[in-house]
């Protein structure tokens, strides 16, 4: 693993493109083995196969379910979420309620798929809050990762070990494991430990438990809500790790736009300190991003960060350096 390619990285937000015929790839992998596709209308999905007796009672619990994950109560919070990622890990919810998040997960897939070629990653990535495996999965199908994949939700886990793609993967590259802890990982043996949306929160507690998996240029990459400016290096520092680029993913979701922030550190210091990660990570918009999305050239379902760094390297043929 080169961890010094994060300096092209820090350079140029596009060293983390994939071509398009990859993108493509990656679109009827997510369509066709997990149904997560976009523009799918949830209330509508669901409202039809309400009229399934099958069904119905799942339904009317998925609701009484999202209910008590507003809960003001931790403790209903918890319950709520863990008994929401079971049910959503069964068909037929699968596909109708991931694809409600269908620019995230298709943009984190792709950029992981692009750094991974990018810091030549041949080692372990360890997927923290893989659920249902789709990341994990894509990364051993794209790249020369082994991966692990960790969730606490069984029927998640059982449903990631039995999808097509999991089964026809060479021996030894991917295992899913159901458990809250990261006991069975070995210290210092990860080349990147990802979270995509709340496997691990980008706070000092969460870090912490992470770090000792990562070896010396071992990285991780986070994927989620931007967390609070002022706490961004801080919470990272006090985890042993320095913030090594900040950048942004997602797009339009089918119902709306989503941008998501996407945070790497590392355990030793790589390029250019970070000191504004938010200023950093927008310079894609100034870099043609919003111009990509607002020009009426592009149909809705492609307006992501993925498909306009794809196109952008297309164009331009080569990786070179923006003005920052």
């Amino acid at each position: 693993m080169d961890l010094e390619k994060i300096c092209e990285l820090q350079r140029d937000p596009r060293a983390v493109a994939i071509s398009q015929q990859q993108l493509a790839a990656l679109r009827s992998f997510l369509g066709d083995g997990y149904g997560i596709k976009p523009g799918i209308d949830t209330d509508f999905e669901l409202s039809k196969i309400a009229d399934d007796a099958e069904f119905s009672e799942m339904i009317m619990r998925l609701w009484d379910i999202q209910e008590s994950r507003t809960s003001p109560i931790p403790g209903h919070r918890e319950r709520g979420d863990q008994e929401f990622y079971e049910l959503i890990a069964m068909q037929p919810f699968l596909g109708i309620m991931h694809s409600h998040k269908w620019s995230f997960i298709f943009d984190v897939a792709a950029y992981m798929q692009a750094l991974c070629e990018l810091l030549a990653v041949r080692g372990l990535i360890a997927d923290i809050g893989c659920h249902v495996g789709y990341h994990s999965t894509w990364l051993v199908e794209s790249s020369a990762a082994s991966v692990v994949g960790i969730d606490r939700c069984s029927a998640a886990i059982h449903f990631a070990e039995s999808t097509r793609f999991a089964r026809e993967v060479p021996h030894g590259k991917l295992e899913f494991r159901c458990q809250k802890d990261l006991k069975g990982i070995p210290a210092g043996t990860v080349d990147i430990v990802m979270s995509s949306d709340g496997g691990v929160d980008w706070t000092t507690k969460c870090l912490r438990t992470v770090v000792p998996l990562l070896h010396e240029d071992g990285v991780v990459a986070w994927f989620g809500d931007m967390p609070d400016r002022d706490q961004i290096i801080p919470a990272a520092e006090r985890a042993g790790l320095h913030l090594l680029h900040a950048d942004v993913i997602g797009g339009w979701t089918g119902h709306h736009f989503e941008p998501k922030a996407v945070l790497l550190a590392g355990k030793r210091p790589v390029g250019q300190a970070i000191k504004d990660p938010i200023s950093f990570s927008e310079r894609i918009w100034d870099d043609g991003f919003r111009k990509f999305c607002n020009s009426g050239e592009n149909p809705r379902d492609k307006q992501t960060l993925a498909h306009y760094r794809s196109v952008k390297i297309e164009i331009d043929g080569s990786r070179a350096s923006i003005d920052l």
